[in-house]
This record gives C-alpha cells, structure tokens and sequence, in this order.
C-alpha cells in the first residue's frame, strides 16, 4: 500500500512540475527559435505556435504566437491558405493593440506583415499600401518620442532597416501606380534608412529612387544616383539590373542620339551579367529593352528579333503582366509595317494576358491605345472609323478608371498627358463619321480636365452664351492625321478638318522668333504669322468686328493668334503696317469650350476698388533686379480708378494672402518666375518681410479660394509653362484660375517693365468705360501695333499679353461719371449731382405723365 501511494504521489508530484514547465513556457516559449524553424519546418512551427497560442495568457505572447501561424501557413500553402494568414496576422494585430496600445511598435509589425501578404502572396499593392503607410506613420510617432526620453528601449538598427525596407515597398506600389513625386519621396527616405544595411534592401531603394527621379523628369539626377549604386557590394544579377536603369535613363525620348548608344551599350552589359538560367525575366526584359531601341530607330526587323526573343526567354507561368508588355510591342512592330490583321492579333492576345492578373491597369491600357491607333491606321486604308472609335472609347474608358484610382495630382497630369492624343483621336473619328456634336464632346472631355472640374456644359450652353453678341468661338483639337476646327456661333456649329504639316514648326519658330527682343534687321515672322492664318483662322468663316474665343490645343496654346497676319506685308520691316488679326477682332482664351468659372456669381460683398501691389527689390532679394517702373504702373491705375495700393514695403506675401480674397479686380506688378521642370514652384515675388522671403509659389494658391472677376499678373511669363497633355501649360494664370479668378490677363514672355505702364493705364482707362476685358486689351494693344505715341510696333512689345477666362460677365464698374465724383474726396459735391439728377428724372418721367392724361 505504501509502494502504491508512494508511487502515486510521485507520479502526481512530476506531472505537476511537469504542468508546470508546460504552463511556464507557454508564458515564456522560446518564440525566437520557433520563428527560425519557419523556413526549415513550418508543420512544426505551426503546430508549436498553435499550443502556445492556447495555453499562454498574455495577449502579447498570443499575438506573437499567431503572428509565427500565420508565417507558417504561408510557407506550408502560400497560394491556398493566403485568406487564413491575413485571418490571423489580423487576430494577431487587435490582439497587439489591446496589449501595448494602438500606436506601438508591435502594433506597427503586425501592420507590415498585413501589407507583406497582400503585396507579397496577392500583388494588391492598394490594398497593402494602407497597412504601410499607418506602420511608418506610428514608427516615425515612436521614434521621436524615444529620442525624446531617455528610456533605454531605443529604435534599434534592426527597425531602421525593417522599417526603411517598409518605405522601399511603398515606393514600389507607388511607381506601379504611377505615382512618382511619392515613389520619390518614400525611396529618399529609405535610402537614408537603410544607408548602413549595404545590402539588397538598399540597392533596391536606390533603384526604385533612379526610377522615381527618372520619371519626374529628372534624368540626370537619376545617373548620379547609378554612381552611387556602383560603390555597394553588387552581386552579378544587380549589376545587370542597374546597367539596365542606367540605360533606361539614357533612353530618354529628348536623349541625344550618343546618350542612345551608350544606352545600347548599356541593355548589353545587362544581358551579359544575366547568362544563369535562373534570370530568364531579367534576360528577357532587356531583350525587350534592345526590341524598344531598333523600334524607335525604324528597324523593324531587329526590333521584332529582340521582342520575340524577350517572349520566348519569359517563364510561361507568374508573368502576364510581362508577356501582354511583349505582345503588346510585337504588334507595334507589325502596325508600323502596316501590317494590321497581325498587330491587332498581337495586341487582342495582349489584353487576354492583362486580364489574367489585377495588377496590369498600365499593360491594359497600352494594349487598348495601341490597338485603337492599328485601327484608326487601318481606317485610312478601310474606311472603317466606327472599328476606330470603339477601340478609343474603351481605352479611355480604361484610362479614366485607372486615373481615379492616382493618389497624386502630378501622378494624374502624367499619365492623362500620355494618352491624352486618344481623346484628339476619337473626337477625329466622329467627325469622319459625320458625328459633329460627339466629337465636340470627345474633344473637350480631354482638356482642362483638372482646372474644369469635369464641367457639365453643352454645346447649347456654349450657343446660349453666344446670343446677342458678335463673339464665334474657335474651338481646336488634334487627331493623328488631322487638325479638326469646330466653329460655333450663335446659330452655327460645323467642324473643318485641316491637314497639320507645317503648323507645328511655324508655331514654334513664330513664337521663338518674337519672344526674342529683336534688333535691328532681326524679328521678321510674316512668313509664319501668315501662313498659319491660312491654316488656323482663314477658313472659319470670321467676320470683321466678330469677337473671337480661341480653345487651343496642343502648341497652339504657345500662340497668340493676335499677330497673325490676314495678308503678307508689302514692307517687312514696317511692323506697324502688317494686317494684324488684332486689327479686326478681339480676341480672348480659354481653357476648353465647356470651363466656367467657379464661385461665377459669388461676389457680393466684395470691394469694387482694384487691389494693386508693386514691390521693391534689391539684388539680395533672390536675386531679383529691382522694377524701376512697378510703382508708376500702379500710381497711373490709381489715377484711372479707385485703388487699394500696397507699394514697396507694403506689398509683401502675407498682405496679399490677407487682403485677395476680398476683391474683385487684382493688379500685380512684379516678377513672375516659371519653373519648367516643377510648375508647382512658379512664383510671384512679393516685397521681403521678417517672416518669409516673399516668394509666393502658385502651390500657396492652394489654400485661397478666390473670387475675382479680372487678376492682372503684369509680370514676366505668367502665362507661360511647362505642357501637360490636355492641361494646356501649367502656369502662374491658369494657377489663378484654378482658385476662382473668371479671368486673368496674364503674358507668354518677359516684357517691358517701363513700356507695360503705357500699355496697362491705356487698358484700365478702357476698361472703366465699361467695355468687355479682351476688347479694352485690344485697344491697348493696337496702340502699340499701330505705333501710336512713338510705341514700337514689333508683337514682342504688345502681344504678351493675353487674357484666358470667362467675361461673360463685365468687371464691376464703380467709376463711372458719377460714382467716380462720389467716391473721391469732393464727396459732398457728388451727392448734390446726383439729387439734381435724381430730380430731373422724376420731373420728366411723372411730370409730363401728367400732362398727357
């Protein structure tokens, strides 16, 4: 009996110990090693990490514990069981924040691993990207709280690098999305992150930041950073994937034909250093890279050779995104041999691929261009536009969808402006189809797709506009083959189809040659000015005294159609003779035909005086030169109308942020910046103050909401800008349009700070005579052309000047005969006026009612 209880005690005292070492390390497992047994043996971490998730009683070991399931699974079934990871790493992270609170460190893991399995098992780098942005957002809060303490649990270089390599990924998702001022800015701060790791994470930081940089336009930048890249450890295969980023960036479309060959040389050294077998996508890659150079080049032959084989090279399997790239440009191989049944096999089997994978948007929509394009190529030769215009309609349809899902307004210019011609095409395509008023709509669904809003408008609106004035609106837009005119008056709507040889190169050299200050014996253009009359005004139908509304598309919007000539001059250097466009119409622009002006009627209460600022500059002013006429310009305005003035030291930033919001009439008289590679840091330069340096950068817009009727910017190129496909030019005037103004006088190229005085108090006086903005531009001008007072008559003095918007509605006028009396100082004498005016009326008008009855 003793032997049996003895035994039975013992038994019960070891199975206790022993429940208690079980009990003991589920609260404290060895989690480290059981994470290192992921990858050699995954059952077996799964299964460990199950019990533990089970018997321990800590939240944070449970989340621990679930975090090494969900691992596991991946590795045990990563394609099937995907859902029951993100299941569990989800469980896992409500688990952590319940544990350590919502903006820990744990918590922002859990966050990772959530976007790693989206963007890593199911490439949905939308739905990963949330998850990113909330872990770097709560490591940057925890960072800066640990540097602000001396708590010893400080960021350790293990999480610089995790979370660096975080910032690495999203810049992948965002270059995917096209989204490159993100991409560049998340892959700058990985590479400061990761700086020390030396290693793969690093590399591809520094490549997705040359990709970034590449896509923004700049393309120098992203060489420096290859040179940088060149001093890390490369292994073989990242040698051959930066000779190749190296090439991409020679291989700019403005690239010089020696940058192309090097870019050659380049995609070779790339192919050289992919010999293994186990680099069959990188080779092909390349080997589509060398197809896209002999394609640029015409060589079809090569070009299809090197597409071919980048096809064939591809694994069959994980690839579909590639493989609709490479079919894609087979078939623009065969399209530029006009082969078209072959290229348009090529591209539909292109969009089979695409559909076989969610992350393909841009391979689709390639297809779609391409294979709109091989039809309306084939429709000069078929005369089936209606095959044409279908294939355009889904791919804007495609690329609208796409557009919306942009997290960037750049990222939307960007790509809109690169497959902005489809709208152009399909507008043409309507056209042959006789489908005028479609096509009007086609065209201007293209353009000003930001700054209108997408705007409602129709083309009875725009003719509603029209009635009971002389106004014909010139509406503009460029096909592949053609460049259609819709002519729209109050009564009329036709489109013309003009052949477009010669008009972009007459346009560029006539806007070169008069913004360049001429000399003697230099400044001739009536070649150009004359010629595109023939190709741009002389067949719509204008009368004389009609006021014209241009659209522009394209490098029209470089042009002002005030210096064309109707007629060649008998004497060339007699600029005050030529038979200006100017001479017989007003002429004013707008952004697309269906644009109105926001806030249009949402002016009351606002002051009727003109808001004028002329700020003073010295050499150390960013060095600015100092306007030696600003100040008379505004003092002459004064002398016209009732002004608010802020000279000098008066005419600062703030004053203006403070005080623009509450006119209708602005006037700025000062330098005006132009930024060609980055439109968003385009200035106007205000008086120096002690809070900033007076720079206000059309990016400040983005904060007021204005209502003005009429914005004079009187300064250099503010209306000038860098291009961006149906936006038109991205410049300080359409900034100000954007925020509210309904008209901006603004000018395309440096002017005359001393002759612009003349040309503004001329404009102003008519202006208060209650004439509309464009005709008083005009008399101001013509001033100038006609050389009247000894002004010189050459267009780079006077036609600058342009004004963009809508003046349907006149600019308030407050100074006319009487209110100008009642407003100044011999305020008393005005009133008396007006009581015998006021008298005289009700004299006549009841007076002699009563003599008649």
């Amino acid at each position: 009996m003793f032997y049996k209880s003895y035994t039975t005690y013992l038994f019960l005292y070891f199975y206790l110990i022993g429940c208690c070492i079980t009990q003991a390390a589920a609260q404290f497992p060895n989690l480290d090693a059981l994470r290192d047994s992921i990858d050699t043996n995954p059952q077996y971490a799964y299964k460990m990490a199950q019990k533990i998730e089970q018997n321990a009683l800590h939240d944070s070991i449970r989340a621990d514990a679930l975090t090494i399931q969900a691992h596991a699974i991946l590795q045990i079934s990563p394609h099937k069981d995907t859902k029951k990871a993100i299941y569990t790493h989800q469980k896992a992270l409500e688990l952590r924040r319940q544990a350590f609170g919502q903006q820990s460190k744990e918590v922002a893991y859990s966050l990772i691993n959530l976007g790693n399995t989206f963007w890593e098992n199911l490439q949905e780098g939308q739905t990963a990207l949330p998850y990113y942005l909330q872990a770097i957002q709560i490591w940057e809060t925890y960072k800066l709280e640990k540097s602000n303490t001396t708590s010893p649990f400080l960021p350790s270089d293990y999480d610089t690098f995790l979370f660096g390599n975080t910032e690495r990924i999203v810049a992948d998702i965002y270059l995917l999305q096209r989204d490159f001022p993100l991409a560049q800015q998340f892959s700058e701060r990985a590479t400061t992150h990761l700086v020390w790791e030396r290693g793969e994470w690093l590399f591809a930081a520094h490549l997705a930041l040359m990709k970034a940089l590449f896509y923004n336009d700049r393309k120098s930048e992203a060489l420096n950073q290859a040179e940088k890249v060149q001093n890390i450890n490369l292994t073989t295969e990242q040698k051959a994937t930066l000779y190749g980023a190296m090439a991409d960036c020679l291989m700019d479309k403005n690239s010089t034909i020696a940058d192309k060959s090097n870019a050659l040389i380049y995609y070779k050294k790339a192919l050289f250093f992919l010999t293994d077998k186990t680099a069959k996508s990188e080779r092909s890659k390349y080997f589509n890279k060398l197809g896209s150079y002999y394609l640029a080049l015409e060589k079809k032959d090569s070009a299809l050779f090197y597409f071919k084989n980048a096809l064939n090279v591809l694994p069959k399997k994980g690839f579909s995104d590639l493989q609709s790239v490479y079919l894609t440009n087979i078939g623009n191989v065969y399209r530029q041999s006009k082969q078209f049944d072959e290229a348009q096999k090529y591209y539909t089997l292109s969009l089979a691929q695409a559909a076989l994978t969610k992350t393909t948007q841009g391979e689709t929509l390639d297809a779609l261009t391409e294979l709109a394009y091989a039809y309306s190529d084939q429709a000069l030769q078929n005369n089936n536009w209606q095959a044409a215009l279908n294939a355009y309609i889904a791919a804007i349809e495609h690329l609208e969808t796409y557009q919306n899902q942009l997290t960037s307004t750049k990222s939307a210019l960007i790509l809109r402006g690169y497959y902005y011609p489809l709208f152009g095409c399909a507008a043409e395509a309507c056209v042959h189809l006789g489908q005028a008023q479609q096509a009007l709509i086609w065209a201007e669904r293209g353009k000003a797709f930001l700054l209108k809003a997408q705007s409602s408008l129709t083309l009875q609106d725009i003719q509603n506009e029209l009635v009971n004035t002389k106004k014909r609106f010139l509406i503009y837009s460029f096909g592949r083959q053609s460049l259609t005119i819709f002519v729209v008056t109050a009564t009329q709507f036709y489109p013309l189809s003009i052949e477009t040889s010669g008009i972009a190169e007459n346009v560029k050299k006539l806007f070169e040659t008069i913004r360049a200050r001429p000399q003697n014996g230099s400044g001739f253009f009536h070649e150009e000015a004359h010629f595109l009359y023939q190709k741009l005004i002389a067949q719509t139908g204008i009368q004389r005294g009609e006021d014209l509304t241009i659209v522009p598309d394209g490098i029209l919007h470089y042009l002002p159609f005030e210096v064309l000539l109707t007629e060649k001059p008998k004497t060339p250097t007699r600029f005050n003779l030529y038979a200006y466009l100017l001479n017989a119409h007003t002429i004013s622009y707008r952004p697309s035909a269906f644009w109105t002006a926001p806030n249009k009627e949402k002016t009351a209460g606002m002051s009727d005086e003109i808001l004028a600022f002329a700020p003073s500059f010295n050499q150390k002013h960013q060095d600015l030169e100092p306007l030696l006429h600003n100040q008379r310009e505004v003092d002459a305005i004064g002398q016209v109308w009732r002004s608010k003035i802020l000279r000098g030291g008066e005419a600062t930033k703030n004053n203006f942020i403070d005080q623009v919001e509450h006119h209708k009439l602005i006037h700025i008289s000062t330098h005006g910046i132009p930024d060609g590679d980055y439109p968003e840091n385009s200035y106007l330069a205000f008086s120096n103050d002690r809070n900033n340096n007076g720079l206000f950068y059309i990016s400040d817009l983005d904060s007021l909401k204005l209502n003005a009727d009429l914005v004079v910017l009187s300064a250099c190129e503010t209306a000038f800008g860098r291009y961006y496909g149906g936006e038109g030019p991205m410049s300080i005037a359409r900034a100000f349009l954007a925020s509210g103004s309904k008209g901006v006088v603004a000018t395309l190229w440096q002017v005359n700070d001393n002759l612009t005085t003349d040309l503004m108090t001329t404009f102003y006086t008519e202006l208060k005579q209650g004439v509309a903005v464009e005709a008083a531009l005009q008399t101001a001008k013509k001033q100038f052309a006609e050389g009247e007072k000894a002004n010189p008559a050459h267009p780079y003095f006077w036609a600058a000047f342009t004004f963009s918007g809508d003046n349907a509605k006149k600019p308030i006028n407050t100074e006319g005969v009487f209110g100008r009396v009642f407003f100044e100082k011999k305020g008393v004498l005005g009133i008396i006026l007006l009581i015998a005016v006021a008298v005289f009326y009700l004299y006549f008008r009841f007076g002699q009612n009563s003599l008649k009855h």
